[in-house]
This record gives structure tokens, C-alpha cells and sequence, in this order.
């Protein structure tokens, strides 16, 4: 795993949406899994014995909420709608989703190891995720 001087150092290179490091995926109302591991994020292909790091940039480019989660097996149940009922304990679950709201982005280092899919969706109307390299990899062996 990176140690916090690398993090530090990868957010400090964060780079532009590069020609060839851009996907643009349409997102609709049902939740669909994509396999992150067939990205070549910064040029490197993702490898099951390295532990590799990099800074992404997820964009909703639309006019309604995005809603993502990251996993490890690509399992497509997450629901915009779940929450915790008031005066219960907080507790995670699997269908639990962080949303990007229309016309904004997000920054996330992803640790290409664990996450290895992403799940996206919207609560009705259509968009669009655009998702770019932020910063180069750093690559580690375990």
C-alpha cells in the first residue's frame, strides 16, 4: 500500500483529462457494473500481483445526481433511495451509494487491488459519468 508521502506526492501531480485516458459512459436509472481493471489508468494495465494507486476524476456531466460505488465483484445493487431510519444506529450496507451531484466532479484515489468495478446509476433521468486519470500511478509489489 502507498504510505502517505505518495498519496501526498500523486495529489500534488494531479494532471488534465488526457486524449486517451477519458471514458464517457452513459447512465440511466439502472444500476450497471463497469470492470475498472480493463483500464490502462496512466499507461499501466492493471496486474493481480501489484498493488497500484491512482488519483481519478469522476465528472457528472448532466443535469440529475450520479450515483457510485466501488467493489470488488462487480455487483450491481446499489439504491439511491436506501437510508438508515431516523433514530437507528448508523450501520454501512452494501446498496448504500455516494453520490455527484449534476455538473460537478470528484476526486477519489482508487486502489486498483480493491476497487476493482464500479457501480453507477441515477434515480431516473439519463447523464453522463466521465471518468479521467488525475494524477500518475504508483505501483507496488505485495
Amino acid at each position: 500500500m502507498a504510505t502517505t508521502s505518495e498519496a501526498e506526492q500523486q495529489k500534488a501531480t494531479t494532471i488534465g483529462a488526457r486524449r486517451g485516458q477519458i471514458v464517457a459512459i452513459a447512465v440511466d436509472g439502472t444500476a450497471r457494473s463497469y470492470d475498472l481493471r480493463l483500464l490502462p489508468f496512466g499507461g499501466q494495465a492493471f496486474q493481480q500481483s501489484f498493488k497500484e494507486a491512482v488519483f481519478i476524476t469522476l465528472a457528472n456531466d448532466g443535469g440529475v445526481p450520479l450515483y457510485y460505488q466501488l467493489n470488488q465483484d462487480g455487483t450491481a445493487d446499489i439504491d439511491p433511495s436506501a437510508n438508515i431510519a431516523i433514530s437507528n444506529p448508523p450501520a454501512f450496507t452494501n446498496t448504500h451509494c455516494q453520490a455527484i451531484f449534476s455538473n460537478t466532479k470528484e476526486v477519489i484515489r482508487l486502489d486498483r487491488f480493491v476497487d476493482k468495478f464500479i457501480v453507477i446509476r441515477t434515480a431516473g433521468s439519463a447523464t453522463t459519468l466521465r471518468l479521467s486519470v488525475s494524477s500518475p500511478p504508483t505501483v507496488q509489489l505485495f
